[in-house]
């Protein structure tokens, strides 16, 4: 059964617990009772070369020496019952549930994760494109609705360049092909939209108990990238009630190597220990898809996935990370 969207301008730290309409809904691939585990990796093939200037494009894959090549493979593919997808119809804005207002405290949610997969602790500046999964899982016995989630990464405090701003590209797997289109964004001081290139966000139009969804996803940094510490970030947030919203998240230490170095060897990033602890206020708006994005392993429902725009976030001992990013808007 597809499952139907919502959109309406949201914030990505808080989400509506009842908030949907008959507008539109992409398609999604479910299977009963486990999760998927979509197979391959986006370093699969040594047959095509990647460009700095490749956002779009599903056949580059990088090594960690420097040199980029290779063709992902990974799917959202779950081995199970069916397919559905509708044409987007909604529009980017709708009256209703306003996180902005609405949502006033946050609580961590320890039967909600939400994991980054397979990405590398440490990453050579032009090595080309690496492939890691998103998994979002609901441990609890309640079904969740509308559950955001996102990934993100940026620099530390130790140098003034910023990923988001083109030196890193995060893209995920729609339909078999890889696309940039579910990035963030923020707004200049001259109201112009820019990209959060390293970022990517999106809606679970619901989850169900005891089910996960995993996405595949990429990052590449190009080789004018400089070398130095970076986070990366993952989250997954629901409303409740009473204006609270609920969910969890992890924080991850990525090494940024200078282009030509090597790095081999390397194990995948692991989470560092922090969580994130409270929610900023939003700005953009949320926009209909379409496609096949997530695998999950609720036995009913299908998650819709919906772009959500210019979100920001504060992550306990990680605050700094989330000042950087709340800056983003004013140099972009």
């Amino acid at each position: 059964m597809a499952a139907t969207a919502a959109i309406a301008p949201l914030a990505l730290m808080s989400a509506p617990a009842a908030f949907a309409e008959e507008s539109g809904s992409p398609s999604a691939s479910a299977s009963d009772g486990t999760s998927a585990s979509p197979s391959g990796s986006s370093e699969s093939s040594p047959s095509a070369s990647a460009s700095e200037s490749d956002t779009s494009s599903p056949s580059a894959s990088g090594s960690q020496s420097g040199s980029a090549s290779g063709s992902p493979s990974g799917s959202s593919s779950a081995s199970g019952s069916g397919k559905a997808s509708a044409s987007p119809s909604a529009s980017e804005s709708e009256d209703g549930f306003d996180p902005y207002t609405d949502c006033e405290s946050f609580e961590l949610d320890e039967k909600l994760t939400a994991q980054i997969k397979g990405l590398p602790s440490k990453i050579v500046a032009g090595s080309g494109w690496h492939g890691f999964k998103f998994v979002v899982t609901n441990d609890s016995d309640q079904d969740l609705k509308n559950v955001y989630i996102d990934a993100f990464m940026e620099y530390g405090d130790n140098t003034d360049e910023w990923l988001s701003e083109g030196l890193a590209v995060i893209q995920v797997k729609e339909d078999g092909k890889w696309t940039d289109s579910f990035q963030d964004y923020d707004v200049d001081e001259n109201g112009k939209q820019a990209s959060l290139t390293s970022s990517f966000v999106g809606l679970l139009d619901s989850l169900e108990k005891d089910s996960s969804a995993t996405l595949d996803l990429r990052l590449k940094v190009k080789s004018s990238a400089p070398a130095g510490s970076s986070l990366a970030f993952s989250e997954a947030v629901y409303a409740g009630k009473d204006s609270t919203c609920y969910g969890n998240g992890d924080l991850y230490d990525i090494e940024i190597l200078a282009a030509g170095s090597s790095a081999d060897g390397v194990d995948d990033a692991k989470p560092n220990g922090d969580k994130p602890t409270d929610g900023a206020k939003p700005q953009g708006s949320a926009k209909p898809i379409s496609g096949s994005l997530a695998s999950t392993g609720s036995n009913s429902a299908l998650p819709m996935i919906g772009l959500v725009g210019g979100f920001a976030v504060v992550a306990g001992a990680g605050a700094v990370f989330a000042v950087r990013r709340r800056k983003v808007g004013t140099h972009a």
